[in-house]
């Protein structure tokens, strides 16, 4: 039976991660959670010998997340989340707001990484999308799935990985890339829908 743990807060969340044993369902209220910091000064282990997902419990009323920066982990799965980025003055264009490296067995689907626009940068940039999506650097066994990215300069980056499906996206609304890779190895790429640009 699967262990369902409930939560509402992001404290809750990395409590419930710190105790966690592998195999467990983590079901967050629907609201923002603000930024979410998963690396190893999180103070407990991040390597889950089985997976663990994090999840909404209402899908209409999704979990949220500002920032995410996962560094480290094993075996942890992100379910039917919303990544929310908004546009900071004074961030680099190449930010990664969304940023998972060094991850193994990293699964991240039925998710939404909604982007923005920049703002007060210059005429060419302002009124177009800004940072990179959803960033994958480092890392081996991912699986992107039936996530929906929009609005970003870039939409997927993946760099120096191994062993990455990425299937069934729906990306769109970006200004440069749909989907960038460098130095990867084992890749499968399939079923994605990249459409509707908005270059500057």
């Amino acid at each position: 039976m699967t262990n369902v743990i409930s939560v509402s807060t992001l404290s809750g969340l990395y409590s419930a991660l710190a105790s966690a044993k592998g195999g467990e369902t983590i079901e967050l209220a629907g609201g923002n959670y603000g930024d979410l910091s998963l690396i190893s000064k999180a103070g407990f282990p991040l390597k889950f010998p089985s997976d663990v997902t994090i999840t909404s419990a209402d899908p209409e009323n999704p979990a949220v997340f500002a920032r995410a920066d996962v560094r480290g982990i094993q075996n942890l799965t992100f379910d039917g989340i919303t990544f929310d980025y908004s546009f900071r003055p004074g961030e680099p264009i190449w930010i990664r707001p969304f940023s998972f490296s060094n991850t193994e067995g990293l699964t991240i689907r039925n998710s939404t990484f909604d982007g923005d626009v920049a703002k007060g940068v210059s005429a060419v940039d302002d009124g177009y999308g800004y940072a990179s999506g959803l960033s994958v650097r480092g890392s081996s066994d991912v699986t992107l799935e039936q996530n929906e990215v929009s609005g970003f300069y870039r939409g997927i980056t993946v760099v120096e990985s191994q062993d990455i499906t990425v299937r069934g996206n729906n990306l769109y609304d970006m200004r440069m890339d749909g989907m960038n890779f460098a130095e990867v190895r084992n890749v499968l790429v399939e079923e994605n829908w990249i459409h509707d640009f908005r270059a500057s």
